[in-house]
């Protein structure tokens, strides 16, 4: 019975440590996204786009943290997001009118707080 309550005792400041480094650590890994605005970049390209298809993944274990679908079309598109600052690869589609695509892949780098991003996607 003596050893029972000893036991009882030691067992749950144990668990209520590891239940604090685990939110701790929960917490900690939430607070490090950031506000990154993404600028899709069409310039004179915009007419001949009817759709803007792309999806961001991380490029160290390939989990997808963004994506957007989008027939407002103009010179910019933009998505705003929260990531954490790393490496990241966007995987973009355009569709003409005529229902061609256009795959391109862009490298991304989000920096430690944030910020903007411009991808590209136009001749201009």
């Amino acid at each position: 019975m003596d050893r029972r309550r000893l036991l009882k005792k030691i067992a749950f400041p144990i668990l209520l440590v590891g239940a604090l480094l685990i939110g701790s650590k929960l917490f900690q890994s939430k607070s490090k996204l950031a506000s990154v605005t993404i600028h899709y970049v069409l310039g004179d390209t915009a007419p001949r786009v009817k759709e803007l298809i792309a999806t961001v993944q991380s490029d160290k274990d390939h989990e997808i943290v963004g994506t957007i679908d989008t027939t407002l079309i103009g010179a910019e598109v933009v998505e705003t997001d929260r990531m954490k600052p790393g490496t990241y690869r966007a995987e973009i589609t355009l569709v003409a009118p005529d229902g061609t695509r256009t795959h391109v892949t862009k490298q991304l780098e989000v920096p430690e707080g944030g910020g903007t991003i411009t991808v590209n996607l136009g001749r201009n």
